[in-house]
């Protein structure tokens, strides 16, 4: 399996992550479809910073965060992992035939568009400690 090039990234401060890219636009004068100049007013560019927060991912898919930075990822052939505040990352559920995790999932396959792909934590993680992941 080929390693990604793509890294996570956290955004200074935001806890969120880059995963495509930041398109910035100017709304000018629609009359004349003019950018508007910085004395007219228009928005204040932020400066943004980054930090990789973890590299060598094969196919990262998607991620999802809890509010103390906890980090649910997955990788489309491998499965699904966590990320700790503290940087320790835990293995939660693979792939037929992947390795290192605590359970896998022998019907799930990866071929073709088939993989583990989405992931998004419960609004009421903290009571019902539920993880939705979805796989085809």
């Amino acid at each position: 399996m080929l390693k990604s090039n793509v890294t996570f990234y956290k955004v200074g401060g935001l806890g969120g992550l880059i995963i495509s890219a930041l398109l910035l636009t100017a709304c000018g004068n629609q009359s004349d479809n003019t950018a508007a100049s910085p004395s007219e007013g228009s928005a204040v560019v932020p400066k943004i910073t980054q930090e990789a927060v973890m590299t060598g991912l094969e196919s990262p898919w998607d991620v999802d965060f809890l509010a103390n930075g906890t980090m649910f990822y997955t990788e489309k052939c491998k499965g699904f992992s966590v990320r700790m505040p503290d940087g320790s990352v835990n293995a939660l559920y693979g792939m037929n035939g992947s390795s290192g995790y605590a359970g896998m999932g022998s019907d799930l396959i990866c071929s073709n568009q088939a993989g583990m792909l989405g992931i998004a934590v419960d609004p009421n993680f903290d009571q019902n400690r539920r993880i939705y992941v979805a796989s085809a």
